[in-house]
């Protein structure tokens, strides 16, 4: 099975859990992160492809990096429209990918993010079926920033009434119907989007993705949810504004492991085993890694109690 990732190379500074300053570093972090999260499908004869709008430019960062390319780049035409300065700029440009997956001839097409690693074998039914596969994390954004004030954002951009859902956009899989479906949507949205997106209380993707899935939803449209299966699963390292379950009791049953603020971990880890992924050497240095991030994360709360 093929995955596929994206990588849009743009000189804005919208990656708000990456503090690199120079593009060309923070480029070269992501290519690291497709390493390794090559490596970590390749164990079960997965492989990966990184969706690019400038090819040429990243087989120069890696070429001029030493980086062992363990995946193929395929540059694709990119004409969504996306403001200047929205924030999460680069990411927008998934709809363009939902496009592309709508012209392959294929079973399944799967979308994932660039900082995710394989923690095991993934089961069955993903190699044989077309299920539409979506990660419902309403839970964590409806308790960060109040499920009035997400749902009234939800209908403002189009959002049918008393379907009220929010998907992460690290991983979304699906026949090349369904993403045909996803694109056409997701232009319809685009259009209020673009009216309004400095007033939402999120900006990014996984604002579009969750209209347009409510809607083809609230239309007859299946889509499974992994959340319950932990087929996928988002950790954050730092301090999340909602009660978070503790890693540890989880980490057995999670396929993808999903670390929005931990590319730079990832990063540096990638260069570990050449050519293969060590689950029990990851896992060892990761729990080490976040027991320095959840002492430093004290310091954090201290500094948030003493600035109320």
């Amino acid at each position: 099975m093929v995955f596929y990732s994206l990588l849009y190379v743009a000189n804005f500074k919208d990656s708000v859990n990456l503090k690199v300053l120079q593009a060309s570093a923070k480029h070269l972090v992501y290519l690291r992160n497709a390493v390794l999260l090559a490596k970590s499908i390749a164990r079960f004869g997965d492989e990966l492809t990184v969706l690019t709008n400038d090819r040429s430019y990243l087989l120069g960062l890696v070429n001029d990096n030493d980086v062992v390319l363990n995946f193929d780049v395929v540059e694709i035409e990119f004409d969504f429209q996306v403001s200047a300065n929205v924030a999460f700029h680069s990411a927008h440009y998934k709809i363009d990918v939902f496009r592309y997956f709508a012209g392959l001839k294929a079973l399944r097409c799967t979308l994932i993010d660039l900082d995710v690693v394989c923690l095991r074998r993934l089961p069955d039914f993903f190699y044989h079926s077309d299920d539409a596969l979506v990660y419902n994390i309403s839970q964590q954004v409806f308790e960060e920033y109040g499920s009035e004030r997400v749902s009234g954002d939800l209908v403002r951009l189009g959002n049918p009434p008393n379907i009220f859902n929010w998907f992460g956009g690290e991983l979304i899989s699906g026949s090349p119907q369904f993403f045909e479906a996803l694109y056409r949507n997701a232009v319809i949205v685009n259009k209020r989007y673009l009216a309004c997106h400095k007033e939402l209380h999120h900006e990014g993707d996984e604002m579009l993705v969750s209209v347009s899935l409510n809607s083809m939803i609230a239309s007859g449209y299946v889509c499974r949810d992994i959340s319950d299966e932990y087929f996928i699963y988002r950790h954050w390292s730092g301090v999340p504004g909602f009660r978070q379950r503790y890693l540890i009791a989880l980490y057995a049953r999670i396929f993808f492991l999903h670390l929005p603020q931990d590319k730079l971990f990832l990063s540096w880890f990638s260069k570990f085993n050449d050519d293969k992924f060590s689950e029990v050497l990851f896992s060892f240095f990761f729990f080490n890694y976040l027991a320095y991030r959840s002492f430093r994360n004290i310091f954090v709360k201290i500094y948030r109690l003493v600035k109320r």
